[in-house]
């Protein structure tokens, strides 16, 4: 498979904070929390564990946050284990060599599938979710007791964001199914289990075979649940629109959203109640690209920019749906009690935004404002997530009520992130996976994890620090940023 496919405007999509079949609700650990029922920092996908589902998008009508992933949002790391289709390869120059998973045989692919049928089957007769192994809760009780912490991670995380002491700098290491695919998968559990701190034994899951594996097929179309055609999935790793079914403004007045999901609230409100009790940080989301992005995947990008420009009026009103539509979650999640709620949108590209300030302004900050309006009301911590530089948005962004930033470090630039945050809002931020970890030495990717702590925080708090670990990236470096991470996020205490 050639490495240009992994193409930068891939993301995720599909429904609201919903759970898949097989996903993993993890197991508190006294330091770094894990998730507990509907008490998940989760919207489509921080921490967002869908069995048998690509990551971004192998089930188009069920998404995730892509960066924010579904789980507890401190340092749990949220590790998703699938391997998707097929047995692994053996790890070749940067462990980005599908080509030899081929060579296995077919073999090695029965081993899978009778494995994947025994998970299935213990699955189906103990529904109980796995719990973290006691070689891991002693890791984190070692940890916590040598480094003198007793905080608990919902404590800490509150800490952080309010730039009062915390004990430590959360942390999150996202591991997708696609990693095991591409690299040695016993290389890989290595080295997730000699870092127990972020990752460790306990936190081991891998269903090996999708349950749709259709939806990897790269020469397979389907459509999401808003009616938009997509082509080609690789590994899990969301393809490229086909067909967007408003590129016509007429057909929007026709247009009907897919049916809100059935809520819960009193086991949804017992769960988060729960959740806080035994001291564990609770979250929950719109899916990522939930009012921009939906609107390109709709009508398509240059019919919305154009649209806006000439302010049609059928567009106009697909906002306004668009929007209500997107309420009905918001103000749910508002009422659930839950610390935190997300809006993770991709807004910017790699200089500058996918959409003017002014348009902004006028067609997308009204409706964010609105959105959020219910989550702050009731005092909830109001998170927005958004890749690419936006710089020139981030005064819009904190305007509208955001109390965090989830942005990445070398697009916006670490210096203009100090200058314009420090010491003022909280940052979650997306640690490079474009320049120094892939093509860096493991020096580097040490120096660079140093920098930005060093820079973006203080004995008081204000940085989360979380990182995606994507095909392509030396195992060397990533073992060098694991280590950083283990190490850094001690740095003030």
């Amino acid at each position: 498979m050639r490495r240009e496919k992994f193409s930068p405007d891939v993301r995720s999509r599909g429904s609201a904070g919903r759970l898949e079949d097989g996903e993993h609700r993890g197991s508190p650990q006294h330091l770094f929390g894990g998730t507990a029922g509907g008490a998940l920092y989760r919207g489509p996908s921080v921490g967002k564990i869908r069995a048998g589902r690509g990551y971004k998008g192998n089930d188009p009508a069920d998404d995730r946050q892509r960066d924010l992933g579904r789980g507890v949002f401190d340092g749990s790391a949220v590790l998703r284990r699938v391997v998707s289709g097929g047995c692994a390869g053996r790890q070749r120059d940067h462990g980005f060599d599908r080509a030899e998973n081929q060579k296995q045989g077919r073999s090695g692919i029965r081993k899978v599938h009778r494995r994947h049928n025994r998970l299935r089957k213990s699955r189906q007769t103990d529904p109980t979710p796995r719990k973290d192994s006691a070689d891991s809760r002693k890791g984190c009780a070692h940890f916590s007791k040598k480094r003198g912490i007793s905080m608990t991670q919902r404590e800490n995380m509150l800490r952080v964001i309010r730039f009062e002491r915390p004990d430590y700098i959360p942390v999150v290491f996202h591991v997708p199914e696609t990693v095991f695919s591409h690299y040695d998968p016993h290389a890989v559990e290595e080295l997730l289990e000699s870092h127990p701190i972020i990752a460790g034994k306990g936190r081991m899951r891998w269903d090996l075979v999708p349950k749709d594996g259709d939806k990897v097929d790269e020469e397979v179309t389907y459509f999401d649940e808003f009616g938009v055609e997509w082509k080609g999935a690789i590994d899990g790793i969301r393809g490229v629109i086909q067909k967007h079914p408003l590129e016509d403004f007429s057909k929007i007045r026709e247009y009907r959203f897919p049916a809100i999901p059935p809520f819960d609230p009193e086991k949804e409100r017992g769960e988060v109640e729960a959740a806080k009790k035994q001291g564990r940080f609770t979250s929950r989301g719109l899916p990522h690209g939930h009012t921009f992005l939906r609107l390109t995947d709709l009508c398509g990008f240059e019919n919305v920019l154009m649209g806006m420009v000439d302010e049609d009026e059928d567009l106009i009103a697909l906002i306004g749906r668009l929007e209500e539509y997107n309420a009905v979650f918001a103000e749910h999640y508002a009422r659930m009690g839950y610390d935190m709620i997300t809006f993770p949108e991709d807004l910017g590209m790699q200089v500058g935004p996918m959409i003017s300030p002014d348009l902004f302004r006028k067609f997308i900050k009204p409706s964010y404002q609105r959105l959020m309006k219910p989550a702050r009301d009731a005092g909830a911590i109001i998170h927005m997530h958004s890749d690419g530089d936006v710089r020139t948005l981030a005064d819009d962004l904190i305007d509208g009520g955001v109390d965090i930033l989830n942005i990445q470090d070398l697009v916006n630039g670490i210096d203009w992130i100090r200058e314009r945050f420090f010491g003022k809002y909280a940052i979650d931020l997306d640690v490079d996976r474009q320049k120094i970890t892939v093509f860096g030495t493991p020096a580097d990717v040490d120096a660079l994890v140093r920098e930005e702590v060093e820079k973006l925080s203080s004995p008081a708090g204000g940085l989360m620090l979380k990182f995606g670990w994507y095909p392509g990236t030396p195992l060397e470096n990533i073992k060098a940023l694991m280590d950083a991470f283990e190490k850094y996020m001690f740095y003030w205490h």
